[in-house]
């Protein structure tokens, strides 16, 4: 943007004249203290879902000053998930390549606390050379709004940061990799969340093993998976660098990032992995970890909350069956189980009464239904008065 200051109005009219989903970059070495159209801006962008990356000359005004003047582009870069890259002696090739690299990033998720729990918690993750970003959206308490920015300063062990809200941008002077720990008081904390920006991510679906079909394969499910299901995670890897990564595990975790399950994964080729997993029985999270040809730990997690549903079954009395039967006769009730999932279901039967008046005869109660099946079987009712009614205390049919 020029070669003298940094103008808000610039920008809006850059935005205002851009597509939807667009980068915005910002060349400048000078800022001006025009901060009071910074909301516009950030309401504009969210709209037109748009990127402002900024690239900062190290020309222009002292330290001080910069300091002082560069906290708006930190806050706008941060709302509108870009980036804040110093450029030394306006390099070429380093605005080249952060131009090449932001086309190809995506903000994904690596913590998602919600609720934080206990007295104290600390949370670690891992870097890697591919991240360029990390953004911390912490949220605070309202009873403890008070806190100055030195008091969340101490919430850290790594890094050492006094905003609630903040964003880390790495360049070639400034690469932090390995472990990260935060320590999250939850007398203070109520949830956080931190992002990465990075060229490596993937996606997910939950699949189904069908051998039935003319082309036995693995068929992704359309609806969220029911609890305590066996199903396939099927994982394609989406990167736009050269380094060779290879995953190796799968974990579900809970909103307190605690392990659920834990599951290896089996590579099909340099970019797809599968696992054979069954659904836990609470919300969840998908993280997935690997390594990269530098032996760098790679962690990424799914940004959908998996909500895993409870058993579709439909279970239907034939009412027909109503009838006066003697003591000692027989009466034969049906129903019918109707699978409304995208998977087999094995189900267990078990007719319970209101009232203990009849003698119950189920000859089978383990039924094996294919996805939208219909089964239809009957069970047996024996008269233990001298005259009864059959009504609706047969109708409580239990399914597990």
């Amino acid at each position: 943007m020029g070669n003298n200051k940094f103008h808000m109005n610039a920008i809006i009219t850059d935005l205002s004249l851009s597509n939807d989903y667009c980068f915005v970059y910002v060349f400048t070495h000078e800022f001006d203290n025009d901060n009071k159209r910074s909301d516009e801006i950030f309401i504009l962008a969210k709209r037109k879902n748009c990127k402002i990356h900024f690239l900062l000359s190290d020309r222009g005004s002292n330290l001080q000053q910069r300091a002082t003047k560069i906290r708006a582009i930190e806050q706008m870069a941060f709302e509108t998930l870009g980036m804040k890259v110093n450029i030394p002696n306006n390099n070429l090739y380093s605005i080249i390549k952060l131009i090449t690299y932001t086309l190809n990033t995506h903000s994904i998720p690596i913590l998602l606390i919600n609720p934080v729990s206990s007295n104290s918690n600390l949370f670690s993750f891992h870097i890697d050379s591919s991240v360029e970003a990390i953004q911390f959206v912490i949220n605070i308490k309202l009873e403890c709004q008070f806190l100055t920015k030195f008091d969340i300063k101490n919430l850290f062990i790594s890094p050492d940061q006094s905003q609630m809200n903040f964003l880390f941008n790495f360049d070639d002077q400034h690469v932090k990799i390995g472990q990260w720990q935060f320590q999250a008081n939850s007398s203070l904390i109520k949830s956080f969340e931190i992002t990465l920006n990075t060229s490596i991510h993937f996606e997910h679906s939950f699949n189904i093993l069908n051998t039935n079909l003319s082309h036995p394969g693995l068929y992704p499910i359309d609806t969220e998976p029911i609890k305590g299901s066996q199903l396939y995670s099927f994982i394609r890897i989406l990167k736009y660098i050269s380094q060779e990564i290879i995953f190796y595990e799968l974990e579900f975790i809970d909103a307190s990032n605690n392990l659920l399950q834990q599951y290896k994964l089996i590579k099909q080729n340099k970019l797809i992995y599968i696992s054979k997993i069954v659904i836990p029985s609470i919300d969840f999270f998908i993280k997935i970890k690997g390594k990269n040809n530098r032996n760098e730990l790679i962690e990424r997690l799914y940004s959908h909350k998996i909500i895993p549903r409870t058993l579709e079954l439909n279970v239907i009395v034939d009412g027909k069956s109503s009838s006066y039967i003697q003591s000692g006769q027989k009466a034969k009730v049906k129903f019918t189980l109707i699978n409304h999932n995208p998977n087999t279901l094995t189900v267990d039967v078990k007719i319970t009464q209101t009232l203990p008046i009849f003698d119950i005869i189920l000859n089978k109660n383990k039924f094996i239904l294919n996805s939208n099946e219909i089964q239809t079987n009957c069970f047996e009712l024996k008269a233990s008065n001298k005259l009864t009614l059959i009504d609706s205390s047969i109708r409580y049919i239990n399914c597990c």
